[in-house]
């Protein structure tokens, strides 16, 4: 019994060291199994970033959501470096943002009592109009009222700036040139329609009109008009202008996204160089408006699907659909030297994104 206890044990003791060597041989094969995939996620991991597009901004995310208005928000508008982003809205407001590294809300215009439809920033004013017939000149620095102008008397729907100079346009049909530096209208001229859009351009202050006709002025002499061009589709009316150089950009109730020669003296016979379709507009009459990209590569508008859309300006191609409002995208404005894009809506949201 002895022997037979003594050859038992010395038995289970080889079983156990068996089972021990292919336990350990099978975790050796789990662990290198497991650094193996570790070694996989991570490289996985660093091709996906590798692959990302390298960004080109400062700012903190791709696309950053800024909140502050407590209604629909009708305009937008960068300053000359950048450095600044204005927006107007239905509650009576303009609010600055810091735009950069940082960015956040840096001050509160109050002087309207009523919609602020448009605004545009010129030297260090900016110039802000309404539903309300006023047009208000403030200084973007110290961030107060420097003059009130009352000669509208409908609403004023659209602001654009020159230099020192700057026009108002309004549903009153009449256009007013005005000189930041001194009180009062500087000229003015009548329309047969309501008046829903003003740019300049080098040569030219232009407006659009209810009736789809697209005006051109000379600055220097408002009297009359030096052209006058009209649009030939379903509802005509002409909402936003954007201008960079000689090249100005048209949209409008039908749905069209124009592209015009502003040149003093063109030598085509039709102004008319590009016409792109695709955005929308409802039966809400918003006044959706256009941006010309400072490089004159990209056009970009706002539609009442809520989306912005971007097109490659020569080849008229459809280059982005951009997501991100809840509402009715009313005005975009391109930034002066980088790749970025605010846009405005109806969902009281303004979005500031990097375009890839």
């Amino acid at each position: 019994n002895k022997e037979e206890l003594i050859h038992n044990r010395k038995r289970n003791t080889s079983v156990l060291r068996r089972r021990d060597d292919e336990g350990g041989a099978t975790k050796k094969k789990r662990s290198t199994a497991i650094q193996a995939y570790q070694t996989n996620q991570n490289e996985s991991r660093r091709d996906l970033v590798l692959a990302a597009p390298e960004r080109k901004t400062d700012l903190q995310a791709p696309t950053l959501a800024l909140k502050g208005h407590q209604d629909e928000v009708t305009s937008c508008t960068f300053d000359k470096q950048g450095n600044l982003l204005a927006t107007a809205s239905f509650d009576t407001t303009v609010m600055l943002w810091k735009v950069g590294a940082t960015t956040q809300e840096v001050g509160t215009l109050k002087g309207h009592f009523n919609a602020v439809l448009d605004i545009t920033i010129m030297n260090d004013h900016l110039v802000s109009v309404g539903a309300d017939s006023g047009c208000v000149l403030w200084d973007v620095n110290k961030g107060h009222k420097v003059r009130r102008f009352k000669m509208h008397e409908n609403r004023v729907n659209a602001v654009d700036s020159h230099d020192h100079l700057f026009s108002t346009v309004s549903d009153d049909a009449c256009i007013r040139l005005f000189d930041d530096r001194q009180k009062g209208v500087q000229h003015q001229v009548s329309q047969k329609w309501p008046i829903l859009s003003t740019s300049f351009s080098d040569a030219f202050l232009i407006v659009g009109d209810l009736a789809g006709d697209l005006t051109f002025y000379d600055p220097r002499q408002l009297s009359s008009p030096v052209e006058t061009h009209s649009t030939s589709s379903g509802d005509k009316a002409i909402t936003g202008l954007s201008s960079v150089g000689d090249f100005v950009c048209s949209c409008g109730r039908d749905e069209k996204l124009r592209v015009w020669d502003g040149k003093r003296h063109s030598v085509k016979s039709s102004r008319l160089m590009k016409q792109m379709s695709g955005y929308h507009v409802g039966p809400d009459h918003n006044l959706i408006r256009c941006c010309l990209d400072p490089s004159l590569r990209l056009v970009a508008v706002g539609s009442v699907d809520r989306f912005v859309y971007i097109y490659n300006r020569v080849s008229k191609k459809l280059m982005y659909r951009l997501p991100g409002h809840s509402g009715t995208v009313n005005d975009v404005s391109f930034h002066p030297k980088l790749p970025i894009l605010a846009s405005v809506s109806s969902d009281g949201l303004v979005l500031v994104g990097e375009l890839a």
